[in-house]
Protein backbone atom coordinates (compact mmCIF):
# COMPACT_ATOMS: atom_id res chain seq x y z
CA UNK A 1 0.00 0.00 0.00
CA UNK A 2 2.86 2.39 0.75
CA UNK A 3 4.08 2.01 -2.84
CA UNK A 4 0.58 2.79 -4.17
CA UNK A 5 0.45 5.97 -2.08
CA UNK A 6 3.97 6.98 -3.18
CA UNK A 7 3.05 6.55 -6.85
CA UNK A 8 -0.19 8.47 -6.26
CA UNK A 9 1.68 11.35 -4.62
CA UNK A 10 4.22 11.44 -7.47
CA UNK A 11 1.38 11.62 -10.00
CA UNK A 12 -0.36 14.40 -8.07
CA UNK A 13 2.87 16.42 -7.78
CA UNK A 14 3.40 16.05 -11.51
CA UNK A 15 -0.15 17.22 -12.21
CA UNK A 16 0.24 20.20 -9.88
CA UNK A 17 3.50 21.15 -11.58
CA UNK A 18 1.79 21.04 -14.96
CA UNK A 19 -1.12 23.06 -13.55
CA UNK A 20 1.21 25.78 -12.31
CA UNK A 21 2.66 26.22 -15.81
CA UNK A 22 -0.60 25.81 -17.75
CA UNK A 23 -3.22 28.14 -19.23
CA UNK A 24 -6.79 28.45 -17.90
CA UNK A 25 -8.29 25.63 -20.02
CA UNK A 26 -5.40 23.32 -19.25
CA UNK A 27 -5.69 24.15 -15.55
CA UNK A 28 -9.35 23.17 -15.48
CA UNK A 29 -8.57 19.82 -17.12
CA UNK A 30 -5.64 19.21 -14.75
CA UNK A 31 -7.75 20.10 -11.72
CA UNK A 32 -10.32 17.53 -12.83
CA UNK A 33 -7.61 14.87 -13.28
CA UNK A 34 -6.12 15.76 -9.89
CA UNK A 35 -9.50 15.37 -8.16
CA UNK A 36 -10.03 12.06 -9.94
CA UNK A 37 -6.57 10.94 -8.79
CA UNK A 38 -7.39 11.83 -5.19
CA UNK A 39 -10.63 9.85 -5.41
CA UNK A 40 -8.73 6.82 -6.75
CA UNK A 41 -6.19 7.05 -3.92
CA UNK A 42 -8.98 7.27 -1.35
CA UNK A 43 -10.68 4.25 -2.91
CA UNK A 44 -7.45 2.25 -2.78
CA UNK A 45 -6.90 3.32 0.83
CA UNK A 46 -10.44 2.23 1.73
CA UNK A 47 -9.87 -1.17 0.09
CA UNK A 48 -6.60 -1.58 2.01
CA UNK A 49 -8.34 -0.77 5.31
CA UNK A 50 -11.10 -3.27 4.51
CA UNK A 51 -8.49 -5.95 3.74
CA UNK A 52 -6.74 -5.25 7.06
CA UNK A 53 -10.04 -5.44 8.94
CA UNK A 54 -10.87 -8.75 7.24
CA UNK A 55 -7.47 -10.18 8.22
CA UNK A 56 -7.95 -8.98 11.81
CA UNK A 57 -11.36 -10.65 11.94
CA UNK A 58 -9.92 -13.88 10.54
CA UNK A 59 -7.03 -13.75 13.03
CA UNK A 60 -9.45 -13.29 15.94
CA UNK A 61 -11.53 -16.23 14.70
CA UNK A 62 -8.47 -18.47 14.43
CA UNK A 63 -7.26 -17.49 17.91
CA UNK A 64 -10.69 -18.10 19.42
CA UNK A 65 -10.85 -21.51 17.74
CA UNK A 66 -7.34 -22.39 18.96
CA UNK A 67 -8.27 -21.34 22.51
CA UNK A 68 -11.44 -23.44 22.37
CA UNK A 69 -9.49 -26.45 21.09
CA UNK A 70 -6.89 -26.01 23.83
CA UNK A 71 -9.60 -25.90 26.48
CA UNK A 72 -11.30 -28.97 24.98
CA UNK A 73 -8.05 -30.99 25.15
CA UNK A 74 -7.22 -30.12 28.78
CA UNK A 75 -7.21 -33.19 31.03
Amino acid sequence: MIEIVKIGVDVLVSLLDKWWNAGADERAALEKRTLEGIQVMRGEQKIAHEEIAARDTETRRILAEAKKNAEDTKP
